[in-house]
This record gives structure tokens, C-alpha cells and sequence, in this order.
């Protein structure tokens, strides 16, 4: 995708596509292209403001999602890595290394409890995280951590 692709899709309004894209982006591989389009934030940032939206009625959700890119790639500008992510939403350990994104070096798994602590590594930077996953409600929940050496 090109970065003026992603733009025009944030200036169309259109909530499911939107909503689509701000997940999407969270799992993009491509470090290189991540931090190309963290620094075309100035492009993004004005559409989530609701003074970008007064003739498209109630955009709430638009906003919501287009906050969830700037501060996803404010965080990837700022460390350099897709791994941000982690400590933006409840992403699980075993479908990140599924994809490649991490590797995981240790999993501590209490069959009574149903807690796990698992500790991997970006496949991208190589740096480490304690992903703690726990039944939360009506499933699971992942909360991650970052360390500061293994």
C-alpha cells in the first residue's frame, strides 16, 4: 500500500474501511515502509481532529480508528519498530510468532491457574517482552511488558 492510498481511505469517511485499516497496519511486517509513513504523521494527525469531520455528521468511530494509527506510528517513530504495538493492544504470543513477528524463547505455562508468561523477541529489533496471558471474562486477555535485557 501506498502511503497516498492510506490517505485517501482516512479522507473518504468510510467507518468499516477505516476501522479495517487501523488493524491492518498493526500487522504489517515491513518495518522500512512503518517508519516511512511515521514520518508522514502530519498527513494523518489533522483527520482525527473533529473539525476535519463537521459535514459528515457523527464520525466518532473514523476518529477512534485514526486515533489508533497516529499512535501506533508515533510509536513506531519514536522506538523505530513495529513492536510498539505490544504495549498498545492485547496482542497473543503464539499468533505473533505464527506470523513472524516475534520469536518466542520461553513459555511458562501454570495449568491450574491458566497463566502463562511467555518471553520473546521482535524478529524485527530484538527486543524482549514478557507477554502475560490470563482468562479475562468470557476468554483470554494478553498483557505485554518490555524488559530491558533478558
Amino acid at each position: 500500500m501506498k502511503i497516498e492510498d492510506l490517505i485517501s481511505i482516512l479522507q473518504s469517511g468510510n467507518e468499516r474501511e477505516i476501522s479495517d485499516i487501523s488493524y491492518s497496519l498493526m500487522n504489517v511486517s515491513d518495518n522500512t515502509f512503518l517508519q516511512k509513513l511515521a514520518g508522514s504523521l502530519e498527513l494523518i494527525t489533522p483527520l482525527s481532529s473533529s473539525s476535519y469531520w463537521p459535514s459528515h455528521g457523527n464520525k466518532h468511530r473514523v476518529r477512534v480508528s485514526i486515533d489508533r494509527i497516529t499512535t501506533f506510528l508515533e510509536a513506531v517513530r519514536t522506538t523505530g519498530c513495529r513492536c510498539a504495538k505490544y504495549l498498545q493492544l492485547p496482542y497473543f504470543a503464539h499468533s505473533e510468532a505464527e506470523k513472524g513477528m516475534i520469536e518466542i524463547i520461553l513459555n511458562e505455562a501454570d495449568p491450574q491457574t491458566r497463566k502463562s508468561k511467555i518471553t520473546c523477541q521482535c524478529t524485527a529489533c530484538a527486543q524482549y517482552y514478557v507477554a502475560h496471558e490470563f482468562d479475562a471474562g468470557f476468554g483470554r486477555r494478553a498483557q505485554w511488558e518490555k524488559l530491558a535485557k533478558l
